[in-house]
């Protein structure tokens, strides 16, 4: 298994995919989660004030 976090600038947008990695080396990718990057930022900012939960 293997986290994948890709940023794109173009768009705006940050993805971070769950990956099972073959005995080839490829990553297939299962679940993934796609958000705008100011969306994680905010959020991350109220965490850190509040303390992580």
């Amino acid at each position: 298994m293997v986290l994948n976090g890709t940023d794109s600038d173009k768009n705006e947008h940050s993805t971070l995919s769950l990956c099972l990695l073959t005995h080839h080396g490829r990553a297939t990718p299962l679940p993934w989660k796609t958000v705008q990057a100011r969306a994680m930022l905010v959020r991350r900012e109220r965490d850190v004030a509040g303390g992580v939960r």
